[in-house]
């Protein structure tokens, strides 16, 4: 659970997932990164897919679509309201802030989308578990592709489908996230050691966190503050 001196490897791995995601910050149309972790669909994910972008906003309201072909883009929604983060670039939430829009977002893509992955944009998760912006990485085995959903200054922001090999659609699929038993970030703060002791030291610091199920056995969040060498590994299943 605790590990005050990272390996290299583990601290490396999360500034790679802090500074692939820290273009989805802020509430500017700024491009967005695609979702990490330690894992090995993740890693494939990353090695091949284009991070969603955004372009400017639409007036008109999303439709639902049963289909939308990967590469295509997918309309944003409106603001939602909550807490300034850290650097105060707009609202900040919890984890399940966004994610039933942006599981509604995926499921327009296409049907059969199932979330893998989430993650910390930017890497300032406060005290409470909360940070200005999360990202919903996806999969489609009929499509054959993912997508990453961001939800950053209190909305959804454009998100874009990346056509991936076989093989790779396979690994990630078969390490899915079931939505309904997820425990939510401001709760896996409160069951961190380390990195919750050191947040509630320091008002003012931030921390990264990852979600997926292919890091350890189980599904767990990867809650690290990298200039400290510090991750706590939490259940992320009740």
């Amino acid at each position: 659970m605790r590990s005050r001196l990272l390996p290299r490897v583990a601290i490396a791995s999360v500034l790679a997932l802090s500074l692939a995601l820290s273009g989805c910050s802020g509430g500017g149309d700024q491009g967005s990164g695609s979702s990490g972790g330690s894992t090995q669909k993740n890693q494939d994910a990353g090695q091949t897919s284009a991070a969603p972008r955004e372009t400017t906003e639409t007036t008109a309201a999303p439709e639902a679509a049963s289909t939308v072909p990967a590469g295509e883009t997918i309309p944003q929604t409106t603001d939602r309201g909550g807490s300034t983060n850290a650097e105060g670039q707009g609202p900040s939430t919890a984890l399940s802030g966004g994610l039933e829009e942006a599981r509604e977002r995926a499921k327009s893509w296409n049907e059969d989308a199932e979330l893998y992955a989430i993650a910390s944009v930017p890497a300032t998760v406060n005290a409470a578990g909360e940070n200005g912006g999360w990202l919903y990485s996806f999969v489609s085995e009929s499509a054959g592709a993912v997508i990453s959903v961001p939800y950053t200054g209190g909305r959804l922001r454009q998100a874009q489908g990346q056509q991936l090999p076989e093989g790779q659609i396979r690994r990630i699929s078969g390490d899915t996230l079931s939505t309904g038993d997820l425990v939510d970030s401001s709760e896996a703060i409160q069951r961190s050691d380390d990195v919750k002791s050191y947040l509630e030291n320091n008002p003012q610091a931030g921390a990264s966190a990852g979600l997926d199920s292919g890091s350890g056995d189980e599904p767990e969040w990867i809650l690290s503050i990298p200039s400290e060498a510090l991750q706590d590994r939490v259940s992320a299943t009740e």
